[in-house]
C-alpha cells in the first residue's frame, strides 16, 4: 500500500512538472528537492527523474529570488576574429 502511494505521488509530481515550463518548472523542482530530497539535486534526479542541472539552477534562483540569465553566447569556443 505504501509503495503504491509513493509511486502514485511520484507520478503526480512528474506530471505536474511536465505541465510547467522555464522558471516556474525550475521553481517547482527546487521546492520538491527541498521538501522531499534534502535540497540535493542528485537525490531529486534519482527520485523524480528531474534534470540535475535544472534543479541546481532552480535552487540557485530560489536563493537569489529572481531568474538566472541564460547566456548562450558565453558557451563554446570563443571567436578568433
Amino acid at each position: 500500500m505504501l509503495t503504491q502511494l509513493a509511486s502514485d505521488l511520484v507520478d503526480c509530481i512528474r506530471c505536474a512538472a511536465s505541465k510547467l515550463t522555464g522558471f516556474a518548472r525550475r521553481q517547482f523542482q527546487a521546492e520538491m528537492a527541498i521538501k522531499f530530497c534534502e535540497a540535493s539535486p542528485r537525490k531529486t534526479e534519482s527520485c523524480f527523474g528531474f534534470n540535475r542541472r535544472a534543479v541546481q539552477r532552480g535552487l540557485l534562483e530560489r536563493e537569489k529570488g529572481k531568474p538566472q540569465r541564460n547566456t548562450p553566447e558565453r558557451r563554446g569556443r570563443p571567436k578568433v576574429e
